[in-house]
């Protein structure tokens, strides 16, 4: 399909043309200096990552300037609503996520879906942790979510925030075992449409291979307050003998 063409070739972080030399060309194809590029290919983008379940469906507007089309990406794969950092654990030294299986196990913690509302701004970065349960947005596993979320983490690594490389981060530790994507799917977190949750789980495991994050970073990891609720829980005698 024509989007099947653009999120696999385009989106690829070497093949990135500059977005003020699409505008010349469009300028001098159509003769029209009043319209943007930039305008004009959000919406399609919009389009493309709503069908790929990475993003709600709700318009959202065109950032004011955008280098280059994975940059746009870039721009609606954000957090609409990450966590806070609070000073009851800002002392603690965030480290590994611990495996689902063990968050359950060891925590009593619960797994939900957090489905993305239409007509409400949410994005596949949205996990969030309330009173015992980890709200994960759905995520479709596939061969092309590892194109995006690795073309998405290389180009963060010239940026100060990293939301994606923090997500991914997150995911391949919680779900790089097959029990653990085992125990995902069961709860609707996962849906993975790949030869066996075996290869799954792989593929998860080895998203990060090469890849570095200052996990104590909250400007890099918008997950680390999650991470310091989750293992203080899984800390409390109580909640063990409950797992």
């Amino acid at each position: 399909s024509d989007g099947a063409v653009v999120r696999d070739t385009v989106f690829l972080v070497e093949n990135q043309i500059p977005l003020l030399v699409l505008d010349k060309i469009h300028q001098l194809v159509t003769g029209d200096t009043d319209s943007s590029v930039l305008q004009n290919i959000s919406v399609a983008v919009q389009e493309l990552l709503q069908a790929q379940l990475y993003i709600s469906k709700k318009p959202r507007p065109a950032p004011q300037q955008s280098s280059h089309l994975l940059h746009l990406v870039h721009h609606y794969f954000q957090p609409t609503n990450p966590p806070p950092e609070t000073a009851e654990n800002t002392a603690r030294r965030t480290g590994r996520w611990r495996r689902a299986t063990e968050y359950r196990c060891h925590g009593n913690v619960r797994f939900k879906p957090n489905d993305l509302v239409e007509g409400k701004e949410s994005t596949i970065l949205d996990v969030s942790y309330q009173g015992g349960t980890l709200w994960i947005p759905r995520l479709q596993v596939n061969s092309n979510t590892w194109t995006i979320l690795r073309n998405l983490m290389a180009l963060e690594e010239q940026m100060t925030r990293r939301p994606v490389t923090a997500y991914c981060v997150f995911l391949s530790q919680v779900a790089g075992t097959v029990e653990d994507v085992k125990l995902l799917v069961r709860a609707g977190i996962v849906q993975q449409f790949l030869s066996s949750e075996k290869q799954a789980a792989q593929d998860l495991a080895n998203l990060l291979t090469g890849v570095e994050l200052e996990v104590d970073n909250l400007d890099q990891n918008y997950l680390k307050p999650i991470w310091r609720d989750l293992d203080m829980r899984c800390n409390k005698w109580v909640n063990r003998f409950m797992g």
